[in-house]
């Protein structure tokens, strides 16, 4: 398998529960992230295999998907993989919360991985599904207020 990463920090001027549950909130995805049109958990509040269905911008592209949660532990991590549509690469989202001076600092690191001679598709489905990631996690501070 060939495995690429994009990973991004960025501290927040909140506790990490409070910032968990509110870029989790289904109400407030596309608020941060334009590249979402809709992000629906089907059960609320999320547990290990909630499935989730999302309308999400990949380069010029809309596209319509459902991950499923992998992980879930409030207020620290929570692991989301792709399940449909089915594709030969596999992409893992992983958020963690760890607190920091008064707030915390939220880790943000999506994977793909593809089989020996996909290594193309993996780097391009990272370079589509991170375009401008790191100037929106920049601006998640102003979310709550003056830093």
């Amino acid at each position: 398998m060939t495995t690429v990463e994009f990973s991004h920090a960025v501290s927040l001027p909140v506790d990490a529960d409070t910032a968990f549950w509110d870029l989790l909130d289904p109400a407030h995805v596309p608020e941060y992230d334009p590249d979402f049109r809709s992000w629906e958990p089907r059960d609320w509040p999320p547990v290990v295999g909630t499935l989730v269905d999302f309308e999400a911008r990949y380069g010029r592209v809309w596209a319509e998907g459902t991950s499923r949660f992998e992980v879930v532990d409030p207020p620290r991590t929570v692991e989301l993989a792709l399940v449909r549509p089915p594709t030969p690469v596999r992409s893992r989202l992983v958020w963690s919360f760890q607190p920091a001076d008064g707030g915390c600092v939220f880790a943000y690191r999506f994977e793909a991985s593809a089989p020996p001679g996909l290594g193309w598709l993996a780097r391009r489905v990272l370079a589509l599904a991170t375009d401008g990631m790191a100037d929106k996690l920049d601006r998640l501070p102003e979310r709550y207020g003056p830093v």
